[in-house]
């Protein structure tokens, strides 16, 4: 008799959460365009602005570079053939998808496509797929994001919390694949990141790069199961610009990582710059820990790491545990000179 109440009851909430999920389609015009060549961004924001849950509709869409903004709670349901594209923009700067200043979104199978190719111009690498700004609780499943004049995903604001990207691909972007700003327990999991090259640096599968101390903060960032494929750089670890006077804790973990085909795999920047240099700063405490890494065809350095020791007296300790490469470079020569106590490498 409880299975059967909790059927009944199962059943009922499923009911519900379907009759608030509002087709878009009922807010297209009659006999709408569906090859993706029509500007419908007011329709679609429409939409968004008026429903929780929204079913995008089983075809592709034109949006322009104002964007499409969420609110908080919604859940956003692409189908199989669901597609927004970026009309071409001769903007430097602009975000298809913005989650700015929400909580608790979810964005389930989203396929965007940016206008790496059609772009007007040649200003600015800013133009983002989707950009998370100062937002809590944002869920990302199994996205397909492509082309973009900057990156595919932009994680930004002292205030992001709670942000997790698992599965889908990410491909063909100008600059990035996933840029991290700034942010708290960010998690990356299982995406492929592929063909980030031929545009602007840094071209890494995944940056991780605070602007200022003053304005960004670094919690906790995973990266997990990553592949990065035939990209210029795979994850790009650059801290020097978050030293301040105050120490600052880094907890950085990148396990499962696998690269290649890029031209370096992993990319240590050096801690010294005029900014440094001109002022008292103090050292970063915690670590950066690179675990279970799999290289093979990297074309350059399978880790780089640039300058001299005296350029990582301030950075935090790297710690490199169990990794395989297929590779005639020796990983531990990219280390001598270095004090081991800022690059431990271990089997």
């Amino acid at each position: 008799m409880k299975n059967l109440i909790f059927i009944i009851v199962f059943n009922i909430n499923a009911l519900i959460a379907f009759s608030q999920t509002r087709n878009l389609l009922d807010y297209l015009p009659v006999n709408c365009v569906k090859d993706g060549t029509v500007d419908y961004t007011y329709y679609i924001q429409k939409s968004l602005n008026e429903n929780q849950t929204v079913l995008f509709p089983n075809f592709p869409l034109l949006v322009n570079d104002q964007g499409l903004r969420l609110r908080s709670g919604q859940d956003i349901i692409f189908q199989d053939r669901s597609k927004l594209i970026l009309k071409s923009s001769k903007k430097g700067r602009y975000s298809l998808i913005h989650i700015v200043g929400v909580n608790n979104i979810t964005l389930r199978n989203v396929r965007i496509e940016g206008d790496r190719y059609s772009h007007i111009g040649s200003a600015g690498e800013w133009g983002m797929g989707i950009e998370i700004k100062d937002s809590k609780n944002v869920t990302i499943l199994s996205p397909e994001i492509s082309k973009f004049w900057g990156d595919g995903i932009y994680i930004t604001g002292r205030n992001t919390n709670n942000v997790l990207v698992n599965g889908g691909i990410i491909k063909n972007n100008r600059r990035n694949g996933v840029s991290i700003i700034s942010g708290s327990n960010i998690r990356l999991k299982g995406i492929l990141i592929q063909d980030t090259k031929n545009g602007v640096h840094p071209m890494s599968a995944i940056d991780i790069e605070p602007n200022s101390f003053e304005k960004d903060y670094l919690g906790k960032i995973t990266l997990e199961d990553i592949t990065s494929r035939n990209n210029l750089r795979g994850v790009s670890i650059v801290l020097s610009n978050y030293l301040s006077e105050n120490p600052s804790l880094i907890d950085i973990t990148v396990s499962g990582f696998r690269s290649s085909g890029d031209e370096v795999g992993i990319k240590v920047n050096p801690f010294s710059s005029k900014k440094i240099r001109s002022k008292k700063v103090a050292q970063l405490k915690g670590q950066v820990l690179f675990e279970n890494i799999e290289m093979k065809n990297v074309n350059r350095d399978p880790v780089m790491v640039i300058g001299k020791n005296e350029d990582y007296t301030l950075a935090p300790n790297f710690v490199f545990r169990n990794i395989s490469i297929d590779s005639k470079i020796n990983l531990s020569n990219k280390f001598k000179g270095f004090n081991t106590r800022k690059f431990s490498l271990s089997k």
